[in-house]
């Protein structure tokens, strides 16, 4: 199969792998509500667990203006004591 065809076989399958899709739902859900909730582990998503030196400023910089627009942030960790 090739890639266009896999792609178009995905879009099928889950029509929220299509980006301006995505876009126009969080739009819309944003508009009726007035606010979204954005949910992210914290282990690799904005803090380096497995100690590669690796930073995650974009993702901190969305988190911080997530946060402006008044947006529900719920973080999650599976990390024990």
């Amino acid at each position: 199969m090739s890639g266009a065809a896999m792609d178009s076989a995905a879009l099928l399958m889950d029509p929220f792998m299509d980006h301006t899709r995505c876009v126009e739902r969080l739009w819309t859900e944003y508009t009726k509500h007035g606010r979204l909730i954005v949910a992210l582990d914290v282990d690799g998503t904005v803090f380096d667990f497995h100690n590669e030196y690796v930073t995650y400023p974009r993702v901190i910089q969305l988190m911080r203006e997530c946060e402006a627009l008044g947006f529900y942030i719920v973080v999650f960790t599976a990390r024990g004591p």
